[in-house]
């Protein structure tokens, strides 16, 4: 990251996650309705179902739209796209510097969805 270290930074945040701090994480590809309510109530925003299904529906949109633009880096918001060019020693490099950077952390990322 441009500003520092990328685990220093989310622990940072991590340990403010009670003070008006939300987290979201690539867990939305899974459940995106649960992401927009969780989003909407942290917001102080009321949606009816209507408005909640359309909310939706334009997120996929966006995902879409991000996933086939041209101009958007290799990863076009791909998830998962890591497997494809982590090599078998990359990983193991990763889960080793992941492990000893983040190892106190009870913050958790899924990294295979």
């Amino acid at each position: 990251v441009g500003y520092g270290s990328w685990f220093e930074h989310v622990q940072e945040f991590w340990e403010h996650r009670t003070d008006n701090v939300l987290f979201l994480k690539y867990d939305m590809h899974r459940d995106l309705v649960t992401m927009v309510e969780q989003l909407a109530r942290f917001l102080g925003v009321s949606c009816d179902k209507a408005q909640l299904e359309s909310l939706i529906e334009h997120c996929h949109q966006l995902v879409d739209q991000c996933c086939n633009a041209e101009a958007l880096p290799v990863g076009r918001g791909r998830v998962g796209l890591w497997k494809d060019i982590f090599t078998v020693s990359m990983n193991e490099k990763f889960d080793l510097v992941y492990k000893q950077k983040m190892g106190k952390c009870d913050l958790t990322f899924d990294f295979y969805l």
